[in-house]
């Protein structure tokens, strides 16, 4: 998990609202949970990255996206980014 890191970006202007770098996840098969209140309506953009053999090549890496407990993206079978 130490060379996964994500984006998240407004798609209109490509500000990053919020990222992580690589090496923040420290345990494998561990929830890490991030939470972004108070977003305008609008097109957001996530950018998940892995510098290693990617994010599902050694276990059973993925990563979920809800909104208010509605599942709306769920990925993580790539090798560098998605």
């Amino acid at each position: 998990p130490g060379d996964n890191g994500f984006q998240f970006l407004s798609t209109k202007s490509g500000e990053v609202l919020y990222a992580e770098r690589a090496g923040f996840m420290t345990e494998a098969q561990t929830e890490y949970l991030r939470k972004f209140c108070n977003l305008a309506r609008g097109s957001y953009t996530l950018v998940v990255t892995d510098s290693g053999a990617g994010m599902f090549a050694e276990g059973n890496g993925s990563y979920v996206v809800d909104i208010d407990g509605q599942v709306i993206l769920v990925g993580g079978r790539f090798r560098t980014e998605e």
